[in-house]
């Protein structure tokens, strides 16, 4: 890297590593508090970042974020993915000690690949060659959960530290680590899988190691690992029709996952409710398709999402609730849940409820089938029918 500028490297790292090369602004330094820089250059003390990779005879690097197609994987695939995190010295002078970290993100997969593949983080030498225990290791979609407000690293390479050690690559050369995967032997089925990290520096005269690090502020999101689900489209709420013998399963209410309902009957916001989108809260439960209301509201506890389409917001692909009486209503016995998603309806019986509720999140139809889900339609004059598509 001698004689060739920070500025160049990046260039000519993008042009090698092509779409895998993010750049972003995630080196930091301070003057009297903790801030961040674009430029990454501070003339009360240099403190640039710069991580490469390599994968598969790929190279890429940026200073900070780092996205790496793994392709389409086949079952007991192996494969590693090399990391190196520097500090280079640069133009401007010898580049500052420094603290560092990584987060994970979502991976960019549905279905069950992030599931069924194995990852593991070990330090390495400048040969790949093992010099540690794991700092992590689970399943891709466990630890991209676990580690998305940050990881410390250390020099030393203890894969157990709980604090960052100060990194000196201008005296003890750059930090290398190890990312090995691994695709169960049983998985079935074809989809990519991309990986997401993010690495950032703090300056160790700047910094106490103790402190949570640059990424404390970040809100971690549950990271959808389930089938490859469509979004929902709408769900039908079934009760037990009061004065029937045994249980008359009937429609109560549907809640539509679309555009119309905050504009058109004032049900949550566009915020909230929206093309097979829908966060957590308290909804009017309309009757059908038009905005009478049942007296009833839908309480969304939990959601199950997936990116969408063409970097559109997420999608839910799953969805928790209760039914609740409005006013001095008492709160109905669900018998039966239906969840459309594509040409599509997954039906849930009584297995899958708990009085006015749902037993977890219940799912839209899987995308390898769109047809009716094994609960069947609606049923009338007895139980509702259970085990829909999950």
């Amino acid at each position: 890297m001698s004689g060739l500028t920070r500025r160049e490297i990046l260039v000519g790292a993008s042009v090698i590593g092509g779409a895998g090369a993010i750049s972003t602004a995630s080196t930091y330094g301070a003057l009297a508090d903790l801030e961040r820089f674009t430029g990454n250059s501070l003339r009360a003390g240099l403190l640039d970042l710069l991580v490469g990779w390599e994968h598969d005879g790929d190279t890429g690097a940026s200073d900070g974020q780092v996205s790496i197609d793994l392709g389409t994987l086949s079952p007991g695939r192996r494969g590693f993915v090399l990391f190196t995190v520097d500090l280079p010295e640069s133009d401007d002078g010898v580049n500052n000690p420094a603290y560092t970290w990584l987060r994970t993100f979502c991976p960019s997969t549905t279905g069950r690949l992030a599931s069924a593949l194995t990852v593991s983080l070990r330090y390495v030498d400048g040969t790949g060659a093992y010099t540690s225990d794991p700092l992590f290791e689970g399943t891709l979609c466990d630890v991209a959960r676990t580690y998305q407000t940050g990881l410390p690293l250390d020099p030393s390479q203890d894969p157990n530290a709980t604090v960052p050690g100060c990194l000196n690559a201008g005296e003890d050369g750059p930090l290398h680590l190890r990312l090995d995967y691994e695709l169960a032997d049983d998985y079935v089925g074809e989809e990519t899988v991309g990986l997401g990290f993010e690495f950032a520096a703090v300056a160790c005269r700047h910094a106490d190691p103790t402190d949570d690090g640059p990424f404390v502020a970040v809100v971690p999101v549950d990271c959808y690992c389930g089938p490859d689900r469509h979004g929902v489209s709408y769900v039908e709420v079934y009760v037990c029709d009061d004065g029937a013998p045994g249980c008359d399963c009937v429609l109560l209410g549907k809640l539509e996952l679309d555009d119309t309902l905050p504009e058109d009957c004032g049900i949550g916001t566009p915020a909230t409710l929206g093309e097979n989108h829908v966060v957590p809260g308290r909804y009017t439960l309309p009757v059908d398709d038009d905005c009478e209301d049942t007296g009833y509201d839908i309480v969304v506890t939990e959601t199950a999402t997936k990116p969408g389409e063409d970097g559109g917001r997420d999608e839910v692909v799953a969805l928790a609730f209760h039914v609740e009486g409005d006013g001095d209503t008492p709160d109905p016995t669900l018998c039966q849940v239906a969840i459309k998603g594509g040409r599509g309806v997954a039906y849930y019986g009584p297995g899958d409820l708990d009085g006015n509720g749902t037993l977890g999140v219940l799912g839209a139809p899987e995308k390898d089938g769109d047809d009716e889900g094994p609960g069947g339609p609606p049923a009338t004059g007895g139980p509702g029918n259970g085990g829909g598509n999950r």
